[in-house]
This record gives structure tokens, C-alpha cells and sequence, in this order.
């Protein structure tokens, strides 16, 4: 998938729709993509990620990405905030990525990316959204087989040949969800930056399923897919996302 849509954004598609339901990883997947060293190459005048979201005034997003524009967003309109940012990026060869966009009114005033410039859109609503625009559309579905396979080994930054004998227990406990797989190969990458013995994973079963020392609370607070704003462990976890070293 990822192989797929770097093809298709790199090509002659002015608009690149990612489509799926909610949770299947449109927005992992997208990430992953303006992370690749092709992408970034492709586009050495900036990647521009604007959330959007439900009910959101496109009026907003415009100047989200005015600032990164570096254009100062005088604007009063969404037809001025649409001619403003076309002007800016009129020779620029940039990378446009518009997250979580839920009806076509939103979506068109931010379709500012001219010949050389490229635009991806995430939407749960591919017949309202993109279909309208024409973009080519990418569906996202979950991730079988080697596919999922590559996918985790890319966020866990080793080859997928490389990938522990446990990996295909992972894929098949996650169902092959891209934010599942992701959330997992992360979790591998920051166990194998502090060079730890084992698997990110298996620590973590370890000190979210006893009763919290000091000691152990440290661990959990410290380990790398925690995050840093939570204060207390959480006691009793659910065994299935602590098999997948995912919590709430």
C-alpha cells in the first residue's frame, strides 16, 4: 500500500485520495508517506500536513497552511484564502497533505496545488469527497501477509526479514490494522534504540499485568509508547492491547 501510493503521488495525479472507515489507519498510512526519503526528495519545497476534521471552517485550515506558507493569511474569504494560496504555491514543488476531511465544502477552497505541486486527501467519505474532485483513491483495508509483514518492519526501522519470530503473531493478534501494526513497530524501534534484550512488547506485559511498585511505575512511565501526560498505570489492563502494546 504504502509502494502504491508513493507511485501515485510521485506520478501525474494532481489529487490522491486515501479512503477508509474509521481506525484503519488513513492517517498512519498517510504519515508513513511523507516520511519516505522518495517523497521528501520529490518535493524539496516543504511537505504541508493541515488537519481538518468534522465540522471544521475551511476558512481555518486555509490558514493553517498559509503560515507554513510562510504567506501572512489576509484573507477574509475562503475564494481569497483559495486565489492567495494558489499564487503561493504556483512554483513551488510542494507536498499538500489534507487529514480527516469530511464533506467537499471543505475540501475544495484547500485544492490550491498547481502543475508541480501534489495534494493527498484522507476522508471517510470517498463518494462525497473525492469522487466529486476526481482524485485517484487508494482504499484502505487491513494489511494480509507480506504486505503487513513490511509494514510493521518499516515503522520498526529493520528489514522485514529481520523482523523477530514473534512478528507474525503480532500481524495476525492486530488483524493486519495499519494503526495497530504501527503502534506495535514503534514500540519495537524505541526497545531497540535502548538496546533491551527483548522485544518491546514483552516488557510491557510484564510491568502493566503485577501489582505497581515504585520501581515499576518508573518502568512504565519511562517506556517509550507511554504517554507522558499519563499519571497513574492503568491496573487492569485489557490482555489483548497489552498483547499488542496498545493503551487508552
Amino acid at each position: 500500500m504504502l509502494t502504491r501510493l508513493t507511485v501515485g503521488v510521485t506520478g501525474n495525479t494532481a489529487t490522491l485520495g486515501v479512503s477508509g472507515q474509521g481506525g484503519v489507519g488513513k492517517t498512519v498510512l498517510t504519515t508513513a508517506l511523507a516520511h519516505d526519503p522518495q517523497i521528501r526528495a520529490s518535493f524539496p519545497d516543504g511537505i504541508h500536513w493541515v488537519t481538518v476534521g468534522e465540522g471544521v471552517d475551511p476558512r481555518n485550515a486555509q490558514r493553517e497552511l498559509s503560515l507554513q506558507l510562510g504567506v501572512e493569511p489576509t484573507f477574509r474569504t475562503a475564494l481569497d484564502g483559495h486565489d492567495a494560496l494558489t499564487t503561493a504555491l504556483a512554483r513551488r514543488r510542494a507536498l499538500v497533505i489534507l487529514d480527516d476531511v469530511w464533506t467537499r465544502a471543505q475540501l475544495h477552497p484547500l485544492l490550491v496545488t498547481g502543475d508541480t505541486s501534489r495534494t493527498v486527501v484522507t476522508t471517510r467519505s470517498r463518494s462525497t469527497v473525492l469522487d466529486p474532485v476526481g482524485a485517484t483513491i487508494h482504499e484502505v483495508n487491513v494489511l494480509q501477509g507480506d504486505e503487513a509483514r513490511h509494514f510493521l518492519a518499516s515503522f520498526a526501522h529493520v528489514p522485514p526479514d529481520q523482523l523477530p519470530p514473534e512478528a507474525d503473531r503480532i500481524v495476525a493478534a492486530t488483524g493486519g490494522v495499519a494503526l495497530a501494526l504501527a503502534l506495535v513497530g514503534s514500540a519495537m524501534r524505541q526497545g531497540a534504540r535502548v538496546r533491551r534484550p527483548r522485544p518491546a512488547w514483552r516488557p510491557m506485559r510484564s510491568v502493566t499485568t503485577r501489582t505497581p511498585t515504585r520501581s515499576r511505575r518508573s518502568r512504565w512511565r519511562s517506556a517509550p509508547w507511554v504517554h507522558q501526560r499519563r499519571t497513574r498505570p492503568v491496573r487492569q489492563p485489557c490482555p489483548r492491547r497489552v498483547d499488542l502494546g496498545i493503551l487508552p
